[in-house]
């Protein structure tokens, strides 16, 4: 899947706030609607809600908070690198400090669904998790995120 599309440079964020799991859902509902033109608290809304069902933190230090908006298109992705690990109610109770929201018009949820897909199985890359929590400002983690998925994985001393 071709993720440049989804995913802008400019969309990219090292050191995001991060104190509480509400604190970085605001942070990033208002990074996105500044650049969707949509209204921050409409989409923290409807973030705020899909966290009630249960949370998207889907593991290994990563959440997946998404919200669909009658006023938006194909998915756009956000990608916030925290300021520290938070408690976040991750499927396996490790503290998140990558997040990935996405947004995207309701009639585009297969296309978010294949998204959500390829942030899962980068998310299992050793390499490109790990350079992407050793970026040091946007460009270098939006290269890491965009690093193939085919780098050789580190191997284990010994």
């Amino acid at each position: 899947m071709d993720l440049t599309n989804i995913f802008l440079p400019s969309d990219v964020f090292v050191g995001a706030p991060s104190q509480t799991k509400a604190k970085a859902l605001h942070v990033a509902a208002t990074k996105a609607s500044e650049a969707l033109g949509v209204d921050a608290a409409s989409l923290l809304g409807v973030l705020e809600k899909r966290e009630l069902l249960g949370s998207t933190g889907i593991g290994k230090g990563i959440a997946v908070p998404h919200a669909a908006l009658p006023e938006l298109g194909p998915p756009r992705g956000f990608i916030f690198q925290l300021s520290r690990p938070l408690d976040f109610d991750a499927i396996d109770e490790a503290p998140v400090d990558l997040i990935f929201l996405l947004v995207f018009g309701e009639e585009w949820r297969s296309d978010y669904l294949k998204v959500l897909a390829t942030i899962a199985r980068k998310g299992h890359h050793t390499a490109i998790i790990s350079a992407m929590r050793n970026a040091e400002d946007s460009a270098s983690l939006y290269a890491a995120f965009m690093a193939s998925e085919e780098l050789p994985q580190p191997q284990p001393p010994g």
